[in-house]
C-alpha cells in the first residue's frame, strides 16, 4: 500500500512538473545596456525526437526591439550553416513561412564529452532567423516541419530536414513570447518609470 501511495505521489508530481514547463518559460537573461539596448534571452527547449541523429534546441530571445528565434544543433560530425541560408517552417495549418539566416556558423573542432568512460566528439553551431511579431503568431500556431539549409555528413541532401509528430517549436515560442512580454514591463535602469 505505501509503494502504491508513493507511486501516485510521484506521478502527480510528474504531471505538475511537466504542466508547468508548458505554461512558462524561463527568461535567463534580461538586460539594458549603457546604450539602451534591452536583452533578453530565454532558456533552450529539446525539440529533438530520441532518433533524429542531429540534436535541435530552440529559444526565442529580443534585443532592440527585435524578436530572434535561436536554433542549436548538436551533431557528431562537423556541421556549418551560412548567412543567408533558406529556413522553411510549415505551420500546422500548412502555410510555409520563408526566412534567411541571419548568422554564420560553424563547428569542425568540436568538443570532447564523456559518456561514461567512452569520449565522444560533439560539433555545435547555433544560427538564428529574424521574426516579426507576426511571425511569431503564425509560429506559434503550431510548427509541423522545419527544413534548413546546413552541411553536415549526416545530411546527404545539402539541409536539415524535420517532421514533427507533434509541434514543439510553436509551443515553446508562444511561451517565450509571453515570457518576453512580460519582462519587457519590468523596469531595467534606474531611469525607467521616473
Amino acid at each position: 500500500m505505501k509503494n502504491y501511495n508513493f507511486v501516485r505521489i510521484l506521478a502527480v508530481l510528474f504531471i505538475f512538473c511537466s504542466l508547468k514547463s508548458v505554461m512558462y518559460a524561463q527568461v535567463i537573461k534580461n538586460t539594458l545596456d549603457a546604450d539602451g539596448n534591452r536583452l533578453i534571452v530565454c532558456e533552450s527547449d529539446n525539440v529533438k525526437s530520441f532518433t533524429d541523429k542531429i540534436g535541435t534546441y530552440v529559444n526565442l530571445s529580443y534585443f532592440n526591439n527585435m524578436y530572434v528565434l535561436q536554433f542549436s544543433f548538436n551533431a557528431l560530425n562537423p556541421i556549418s550553416v551560412k548567412e543567408g541560408g533558406r529556413v522553411l517552417i510549415k505551420t500546422n495549418n500548412g502555410q510555409v513561412l520563408n526566412f534567411n539566416i541571419a548568422n554564420s556558423d560553424e563547428d569542425k573542432i568540436g568538443s570532447l564529452e564523456f559518456i561514461g568512460s567512452m569520449p565522444i566528439s560533439t560539433y555545435r553551431i547555433s544560427p538564428y532567423i529574424v521574426l516579426t511579431k507576426d511571425d511569431i503568431i503564425k509560429i506559434s500556431s503550431g510548427v509541423s516541419r522545419l527544413r534548413m539549409e546546413m552541411s553536415n555528413s549526416e545530411l546527404t541532401e545539402g539541409y536539415f530536414d524535420k517532421v514533427f509528430k507533434s509541434d514543439k517549436i510553436g509551443e515553446k515560442v508562444l511561451k517565450d513570447y509571453r515570457a518576453i512580454s512580460k519582462a519587457l514591463k519590468e523596469t531595467k535602469s534606474f531611469e525607467d518609470g521616473f
